[in-house]
């Protein structure tokens, strides 16, 4: 069967998000916007079941009253009863006060967290506060958010730095293209800024070979080889 590859890159959404930051200067602090894009649970699982034609999603009721709702998904690569492997697992927690669906809505949102957990997500990316009901996981930033980083007397790794830092991950300079393309939409480590390295510099070096490894093997199995070829 010959269909379209779904990418996730088509179906990402911009999205608005203020927080507070202490300027280094005058120690006051102000607010500032950041644009992400993120991708939707409902993405998310259309991308999961592109690479996992059989993937099973379980979800539990942790705790159900009058008040708030506690829910936690699990996504396995096919039926756990028949030998399926965990991918990923996520918990979360939303009030009756915020929403009157506010069951259904815990369970969405766990199974976006279970499923960003499994790398069918935002990668090398702080999540949202708890208090996002409309986001299920973490976003990512935009290339053109405000300059914020915080150690300033940290080194800004070279192109060459961090594509051998992700050689001893086991990633290809393709592989690692691959990555700074979804995540800041670049074609190469020499276009990101100094933030953006360092920021990749960091998720690199905070994400194990093991799951850089599978997430990359994922992406191009669903984006070039196509769900009907995945195993």
């Amino acid at each position: 069967m010959n269909e379209k590859q779904f990418n996730p890159a088509e179906h990402l959404t911009t999205l608005v998000k203020k927080r507070k930051v202490k300027d280094a200067a005058t120690g006051q602090e102000r607010w500032v916007e950041e644009k992400t894009l993120y991708l939707e649970t409902k993405w998310r699982l259309m991308w999961f079941r592109s690479v996992f034609p059989d993937g099973f999603i379980d979800t539990k009721e942790i705790e159900v009253t009058d008040e708030y709702a506690r829910i936690e998904a699990t996504v396995y690569d096919h039926d756990p009863d028949d030998g399926g492997r965990r991918l990923g697992k996520g918990r979360r927690q939303v009030w009756a006060a915020d929403t009157k669906y506010f069951v259904s809505t815990a369970e969405t949102l766990a199974i976006g967290r279970a499923l960003s957990a499994a790398g069918f997500g935002s990668q090398f990316c702080d999540d949202f506060s708890e208090d996002d009901l409309n986001i299920a996981d973490s976003p990512i930033k935009t290339p053109d958010k405000p300059l914020l980083i915080e150690n300033k007397a940290q080194a800004v790794p070279d192109a060459n730095t961090i594509y051998k830092a992700a050689a001893r991950k086991g990633l290809s300079r393709d592989d690692t293209n691959l990555l700074i393309n979804i995540r800041y939409q670049q074609d190469y480590a020499e276009q990101l800024n100094d933030e953006e390295r360092l920021e990749f510099m960091k998720g690199l070096q905070e994400n194990s070979k093991e799951r850089l490894t599978n997430f990359v093997s994922r992406v191009k199995a669903s984006m070039i080889e196509g769900p009907s070829q995945v195993a």
